[in-house]
Protein backbone atom coordinates (compact mmCIF):
# COMPACT_ATOMS: atom_id res chain seq x y z
CA UNK A 1 0.00 0.00 0.00
CA UNK A 2 1.57 3.42 -1.12
CA UNK A 3 0.68 5.64 1.91
CA UNK A 4 1.06 9.74 0.41
CA UNK A 5 0.33 13.25 1.36
CA UNK A 6 -1.05 15.78 -1.06
CA UNK A 7 -0.97 19.60 -0.40
CA UNK A 8 -3.15 21.07 -3.65
CA UNK A 9 -2.53 24.71 -4.06
CA UNK A 10 -5.65 25.57 -5.14
CA UNK A 11 -9.01 23.95 -5.89
CA UNK A 12 -7.83 23.38 -9.24
CA UNK A 13 -4.97 21.04 -8.59
CA UNK A 14 -7.43 19.54 -5.68
CA UNK A 15 -9.80 18.73 -8.39
CA UNK A 16 -7.41 17.47 -10.88
CA UNK A 17 -6.00 15.11 -7.99
CA UNK A 18 -9.52 13.89 -6.47
CA UNK A 19 -10.97 12.99 -10.31
CA UNK A 20 -7.81 10.68 -10.79
CA UNK A 21 -8.05 8.97 -7.31
CA UNK A 22 -11.69 8.33 -8.24
CA UNK A 23 -11.11 7.17 -12.32
CA UNK A 24 -8.26 4.85 -10.28
CA UNK A 25 -10.87 3.48 -8.27
CA UNK A 26 -13.28 3.36 -10.83
CA UNK A 27 -11.20 1.22 -12.09
CA UNK A 28 -10.77 -1.55 -9.71
CA UNK A 29 -7.79 -0.11 -7.45
CA UNK A 30 -7.78 -0.09 -3.97
CA UNK A 31 -7.82 3.89 -3.43
CA UNK A 32 -9.25 5.86 -0.57
CA UNK A 33 -8.53 9.55 0.43
CA UNK A 34 -9.01 11.19 3.70
CA UNK A 35 -9.55 15.21 3.90
CA UNK A 36 -7.56 17.23 6.53
CA UNK A 37 -6.73 13.57 7.69
CA UNK A 38 -3.44 13.18 9.68
CA UNK A 39 -0.78 10.77 8.74
CA UNK A 40 2.59 9.61 7.59
CA UNK A 41 3.68 9.33 3.76
CA UNK A 42 5.46 10.22 0.85
CA UNK A 43 4.69 13.71 -0.21
CA UNK A 44 3.56 14.20 -4.13
CA UNK A 45 3.16 16.96 -6.19
CA UNK A 46 0.41 16.20 -7.88
CA UNK A 47 -1.69 13.25 -9.59
CA UNK A 48 0.73 12.27 -12.25
CA UNK A 49 2.39 9.17 -10.32
CA UNK A 50 -0.93 7.58 -8.98
CA UNK A 51 -1.14 5.42 -12.08
CA UNK A 52 2.23 4.06 -11.04
CA UNK A 53 1.36 3.57 -7.32
CA UNK A 54 -2.14 2.06 -8.27
CA UNK A 55 -1.33 -1.63 -8.36
CA UNK A 56 -0.52 -1.99 -5.16
CA UNK A 57 -3.00 0.38 -3.66
CA UNK A 58 -3.19 4.27 -2.67
CA UNK A 59 -3.77 6.20 1.18
CA UNK A 60 -3.96 9.83 0.05
CA UNK A 61 -4.45 12.64 3.23
CA UNK A 62 -4.98 15.42 1.43
CA UNK A 63 -3.57 18.57 3.40
CA UNK A 64 -4.91 22.05 3.52
CA UNK A 65 -1.06 22.90 4.22
CA UNK A 66 -0.53 25.07 1.43
CA UNK A 67 -4.17 26.05 1.07
CA UNK A 68 -4.36 29.09 3.12
CA UNK A 69 -5.18 32.74 3.12
CA UNK A 70 -7.72 36.11 3.51
CA UNK A 71 -9.02 36.17 -0.41
CA UNK A 72 -11.56 38.99 0.60
CA UNK A 73 -12.42 41.11 3.51
CA UNK A 74 -15.27 43.59 2.36
CA UNK A 75 -16.81 46.09 5.41
CA UNK A 76 -19.22 47.56 2.95
CA UNK A 77 -20.86 43.62 2.43
CA UNK A 78 -19.69 42.71 5.67
CA UNK A 79 -17.74 39.82 4.63
CA UNK A 80 -14.65 37.86 4.38
CA UNK A 81 -13.80 35.33 2.02
CA UNK A 82 -10.81 32.55 2.76
CA UNK A 83 -9.54 29.66 1.28
CA UNK A 84 -9.90 26.85 3.42
CA UNK A 85 -6.76 25.87 5.21
CA UNK A 86 -7.19 29.88 6.51
CA UNK A 87 -7.00 29.31 10.26
CA UNK A 88 -10.15 30.74 11.86
CA UNK A 89 -8.12 32.71 14.24
CA UNK A 90 -6.70 34.71 11.06
CA UNK A 91 -10.12 35.77 9.76
CA UNK A 92 -10.90 37.00 13.06
CA UNK A 93 -7.81 39.41 12.77
CA UNK A 94 -8.64 40.44 9.85
CA UNK A 95 -12.01 41.26 10.55
CA UNK A 96 -11.33 42.95 13.46
CA UNK A 97 -8.80 45.34 11.64
CA UNK A 98 -12.25 46.30 9.29
CA UNK A 99 -14.02 46.77 12.39
CA UNK A 100 -15.90 43.67 12.31
CA UNK A 101 -16.39 40.05 14.25
CA UNK A 102 -17.17 36.67 13.17
CA UNK A 103 -18.72 35.66 16.49
CA UNK A 104 -17.58 31.83 16.38
CA UNK A 105 -14.31 32.66 16.81
CA UNK A 106 -12.96 32.21 20.54
CA UNK A 107 -9.25 31.48 21.32
CA UNK A 108 -8.90 27.91 21.84
CA UNK A 109 -10.39 27.12 18.61
CA UNK A 110 -8.20 29.84 16.72
CA UNK A 111 -4.89 28.18 17.47
CA UNK A 112 -6.22 24.60 16.59
CA UNK A 113 -8.91 24.66 13.72
CA UNK A 114 -8.79 25.81 9.96
CA UNK A 115 -11.88 27.24 8.44
CA UNK A 116 -12.62 24.31 6.69
CA UNK A 117 -12.08 22.06 9.30
CA UNK A 118 -14.96 24.60 11.34
CA UNK A 119 -17.23 23.87 9.08
CA UNK A 120 -16.44 19.97 8.86
CA UNK A 121 -16.76 19.76 12.59
CA UNK A 122 -19.72 21.98 13.36
CA UNK A 123 -18.71 22.65 17.31
CA UNK A 124 -21.14 24.11 19.53
CA UNK A 125 -20.16 27.07 20.69
CA UNK A 126 -21.76 29.27 23.41
CA UNK A 127 -21.81 32.15 21.20
CA UNK A 128 -24.94 30.45 19.13
CA UNK A 129 -27.46 31.13 21.99
CA UNK A 130 -26.87 34.78 21.84
CA UNK A 131 -26.04 35.40 17.96
CA UNK A 132 -27.42 32.61 16.35
CA UNK A 133 -25.69 28.99 15.52
CA UNK A 134 -22.69 28.48 13.04
CA UNK A 135 -25.23 28.14 9.79
CA UNK A 136 -26.22 31.48 9.49
CA UNK A 137 -22.63 32.75 9.33
CA UNK A 138 -22.17 30.43 5.87
CA UNK A 139 -22.72 32.63 2.97
CA UNK A 140 -21.03 30.13 0.71
CA UNK A 141 -19.17 26.83 0.02
CA UNK A 142 -16.59 26.11 -2.70
CA UNK A 143 -16.50 22.61 -2.70
CA UNK A 144 -13.98 19.84 -4.74
CA UNK A 145 -16.23 16.76 -4.65
CA UNK A 146 -14.67 13.24 -4.10
CA UNK A 147 -15.37 12.93 -7.75
CA UNK A 148 -13.41 15.69 -8.66
CA UNK A 149 -15.59 18.55 -9.86
CA UNK A 150 -15.76 22.05 -8.66
CA UNK A 151 -19.28 23.20 -6.86
CA UNK A 152 -19.98 26.12 -5.04
CA UNK A 153 -23.33 26.42 -3.02
CA UNK A 154 -24.49 29.75 -1.76
CA UNK A 155 -24.15 33.59 -2.72
CA UNK A 156 -22.42 36.78 -1.05
CA UNK A 157 -25.62 38.22 0.14
CA UNK A 158 -28.46 36.19 2.78
CA UNK A 159 -30.95 37.52 0.56
CA UNK A 160 -29.57 35.87 -2.67
CA UNK A 161 -29.40 32.19 -0.77
CA UNK A 162 -31.82 30.04 -2.33
CA UNK A 163 -32.26 26.31 -3.72
CA UNK A 164 -31.07 23.28 -2.12
CA UNK A 165 -29.83 23.62 1.66
CA UNK A 166 -26.58 21.82 0.71
CA UNK A 167 -24.51 24.08 2.89
CA UNK A 168 -26.18 22.89 6.26
CA UNK A 169 -25.27 19.29 5.02
CA UNK A 170 -21.84 20.02 4.86
CA UNK A 171 -21.64 20.99 8.83
CA UNK A 172 -20.44 18.50 10.86
CA UNK A 173 -20.00 15.91 8.04
CA UNK A 174 -16.15 15.72 8.40
CA UNK A 175 -14.80 14.93 4.77
CA UNK A 176 -17.63 12.74 3.36
CA UNK A 177 -18.32 15.15 0.45
CA UNK A 178 -15.28 16.16 -0.58
CA UNK A 179 -12.62 19.39 0.12
CA UNK A 180 -14.36 22.42 1.52
CA UNK A 181 -11.57 25.06 -0.55
CA UNK A 182 -13.19 28.45 -0.11
CA UNK A 183 -16.03 29.49 2.11
CA UNK A 184 -17.48 33.01 2.75
CA UNK A 185 -18.46 34.23 6.19
CA UNK A 186 -21.10 37.04 7.50
CA UNK A 187 -19.68 39.11 9.70
CA UNK A 188 -20.93 42.01 12.06
CA UNK A 189 -20.30 44.93 13.64
CA UNK A 190 -17.54 44.77 15.94
CA UNK A 191 -17.40 45.09 20.08
CA UNK A 192 -15.09 46.08 22.49
CA UNK A 193 -15.12 43.32 24.37
CA UNK A 194 -15.46 39.64 23.84
CA UNK A 195 -16.65 36.43 25.67
CA UNK A 196 -13.93 34.09 24.25
CA UNK A 197 -15.14 30.29 26.06
CA UNK A 198 -13.92 26.83 24.78
CA UNK A 199 -16.92 25.33 22.66
CA UNK A 200 -18.16 22.26 23.13
CA UNK A 201 -18.03 19.02 21.04
CA UNK A 202 -20.59 18.86 18.21
CA UNK A 203 -23.39 16.78 18.22
CA UNK A 204 -23.96 13.59 15.87
CA UNK A 205 -27.16 14.07 13.65
CA UNK A 206 -29.69 11.44 15.13
CA UNK A 207 -32.29 12.21 12.81
CA UNK A 208 -32.51 8.95 10.02
CA UNK A 209 -34.34 10.96 7.20
CA UNK A 210 -31.34 13.20 7.14
CA UNK A 211 -29.02 10.24 7.22
CA UNK A 212 -30.13 8.91 4.27
CA UNK A 213 -30.57 11.99 2.78
CA UNK A 214 -26.58 12.51 3.72
CA UNK A 215 -25.85 9.03 2.02
CA UNK A 216 -27.48 10.18 -0.97
CA UNK A 217 -25.79 13.38 -1.16
CA UNK A 218 -22.62 11.39 -0.64
CA UNK A 219 -23.38 9.16 -3.18
CA UNK A 220 -23.10 12.17 -5.71
CA UNK A 221 -20.12 14.12 -4.64
CA UNK A 222 -18.12 10.41 -4.18
CA UNK A 223 -19.58 8.16 -6.80
CA UNK A 224 -16.23 5.96 -6.42
CA UNK A 225 -16.39 5.64 -2.60
CA UNK A 226 -12.74 6.87 -2.23
CA UNK A 227 -13.24 9.67 0.47
CA UNK A 228 -12.84 8.20 4.22
CA UNK A 229 -13.56 10.80 7.58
Amino acid sequence: MNRIIFSPEDSDSAARFLAECSRLAGDGHDVSARIAGTGTGDPVQDESGLGKMAPDGIEAVISYENLSGVVEISPSDMLVRAKGGTPVSAVAVTAEESMLWFPHYDDFIGREMNVASLLMEAPVLPVSETHGGLREYILSVELVTGGGEKVRFGSRSIKDVAGYEVIGMLLGGGGRYGMITEVTLRLIPGRGVRERRQGEPGRAVENEQLERLAAKIQKVFDPAGILRW
